[in-house]
């Protein structure tokens, strides 16, 4: 887009999806990809053209421009993939990927630029390991990182809105971890909403699995309850902007094991309506 279209061509480009996505039903879309183009070669990113440039200001303004005409059609958008997966050599829907070498702090301004103008509705992380931003003899993706979401996400970059995952379902984390264990880390990471795919093999009861591990390990870990109550504030926040939810107090842990049980179980209630 970048490169075919001037800011102001892509800004009615993007007003005319968001005008679409509204018309029929949506309130988010799972963009913009705001990783900078590193690795030209990138299987997931460079080679597909997903990037808008290798100029993190660029890159910013762009993801801008997706931004603001989405929000003038009420529809939410998400910045993706943090903290950039622009620089990879692999594919995380194929398996683990390193970034620990190629990445750099460039690949932050865009989130950084995007959180200050307050143009961040949502983050989605990557499933990539960099170990220039998570602690020693720490395993696992950003994604599950405790450390990077909270150090660097929310306290240096300052976010306070919704964070999301991608896919847990990719083979990053399918073959790395269970699922038990991928949900667990997620949320305890700081992680608001668990993305499910639920496409190569698909599970009709996935959320109700979802919901039975969230119950079991917030009722041995206080810690991890009060968690899923932070993170069903930021999201009734976040959804309150589009008028689509009413408020809910979660005062107790009581409180948070009856919301679950309610609503987790049911295939067809979702947390926010999406395409990617």
């Amino acid at each position: 887009m970048a490169k075919q279209s001037s800011l102001a061509d892509a800004a009615e480009i993007y007003g005319v999806l968001a005008g679409g996505l509204a018309e029929w039903g949506f309130t988010l879309n799972l963009g913009p990809v705001v990783d900078v183009d590193v690795n030209p070669r990138n299987p997931i990113i460079g080679r597909l053209g997903r990037s808008y440039s290798r100029d993190p200001d660029r890159v910013a303004a762009y993801g801008g421009a997706f931004v603001e005409a989405h929000r003038k059609h009420g529809v939410l958008t998400a910045l993706k993939h943090f903290p950039g997966h622009g620089s990879s050599r692999r594919d995380s829907h194929k398996g683990a990927v390193d970034v620990s070498r190629s990445w750099s702090e460039k690949e932050l301004e865009p989130f950084r630029k995007l959180i200050v103008e307050d143009r961040a509705d949502i983050i989605m992380t990557a499933h990539v390991i960099n170990r220039k931003l998570q602690g020693k003899g720490e395993r696992g993706p950003v994604s599950l990182s405790k450390g990077v979401l909270s150090r660097v996400l929310r306290e240096n970059l300052g976010f306070g809105g919704v964070i999301m995952s991608d896919d847990l379902q990719m083979d990053a984390i399918r073959r790395n971890h269970s699922l038990k264990d991928a949900i667990v880390k997620a949320v305890a990471a700081g992680t608001d909403i668990i993305l499910f795919a639920n496409d190569k093999r698909p599970d009709p009861n996935i959320p109700a699995k979802v919901a039975d591990i969230l119950l079991e390990a917030s009722a041995k870990d206080p810690e991890l309850a009060q968690k899923i109550a932070a993170a069903h504030d930021r999201i009734v926040a976040l959804k309150a902007r589009i008028g689509s939810v009413p408020k809910v107090a979660l005062a107790s842990s009581g409180d948070l094991e009856a919301w679950l049980s309610e609503i987790a179980p049911d295939p067809d209630r979702c947390t926010l309506e999406y395409v990617q």
